[in-house]
């Protein structure tokens, strides 16, 4: 008698334990929007314009097609407009450390025409420190 009270209480423990796991799931999905995200009210050609000149490569409405009447009545965040974008921006594109001919060396692979330093004047003692990304140094090539 005394094993079918302990078999039926690790049952119950396991039915109580699953029961509070789908709770807590269930509690997760359940949150509202991080209210520490600046939301932007961006409406019409605002919104186009914002989409623009943060996605590089375009983008895909069809990855939210409701995002437009989203971000005009109650506002979206920046997590939310790069999302549709084709090839979401790095937000931490690697930097590198490029002084004196490394520096040059770096122009002389990435141009394959030349290069003209006068486009971006301070690029060569900002590669130096604290580093650029290569989107700068894209920038001189001709």
């Amino acid at each position: 008698m005394k094993s079918i009270t302990t078999s039926s209480r690790h049952s119950w423990t396991y039915v109580l334990m699953a029961l509070v796991i789908l709770q807590l799931v269930e509690f997760s999905y359940s949150q509202p929007p991080n209210p520490n995200r600046p939301r932007y009210i961006l409406c019409d050609l605002s919104f186009y314009n914002a989409l623009n000149s943060l996605c590089n490569s375009g983008y895909d409405q069809t990855k939210d097609p409701n995002l437009p009447s989203n971000c005009c009545s109650p506002g979206c965040t920046l997590f939310d407009l790069k999302r549709v974008c084709k090839n979401p921006p790095n937000p931490n594109p690697p930097r590198f450390l490029l002084c004196g001919a490394n520096f040059y060396t770096a122009l002389n692979s990435l141009c394959p025409n030349t290069y003209d330093l006068s486009r971006n004047v301070n690029l060569s003692s900002k590669c130096c420190f604290p580093g650029c990304v290569l989107s700068e140094l894209e920038t001189v090539c001709m």
